[in-house]
């Protein structure tokens, strides 16, 4: 995340044991639970020198080293697997299942506003 025009660490580790019972039960809780960000949601991200992107679910967010957001709706499965690979360096087989069942149908986007009219 950006602070004050500075890039900054979203997340620190800290060197200390964890005991198997609790990775056990966090990765059991990640895998399987309905309300878990792995079962729930598709999202991937990666940082390229100072670019940024990720897909969450069928939004593909690419944050350039200026600030600026481009944001896409992913629709298609296809345009999906060509950004996974283009832009993230993940080629998937073409008959990975259930990969395109968080992207939203052209038909179901909502529609886009007009500009608003000065008064």
């Amino acid at each position: 995340r950006q602070v004050r025009g500075t890039w900054r660490d979203l997340y620190m580790v800290r060197n200390e044991p964890a005991c198997d019972a609790d990775i056990s039960q966090a990765n059991w809780y990640n895998c399987t639970h309905p309300d878990a960000r792995f079962v729930s949601s598709f999202f991937v991200s990666r940082v390229v020198g100072d670019e940024r992107h990720h897909i969450v679910n069928g939004s593909y967010i690419f944050r350039k080293p200026d600030g600026s957001i481009n944001e896409e709706v992913v629709t298609s499965r296809a345009r999906l697997m060509l950004l996974l690979t283009s832009a993230f360096g993940i080629a998937l087989p073409d008959e990975t299942a259930y990969i395109d069942r968080f992207l939203q149908p052209p038909s179901e986007q909502p529609p886009e506003q007009p500009p608003e009219q000065p008064p």
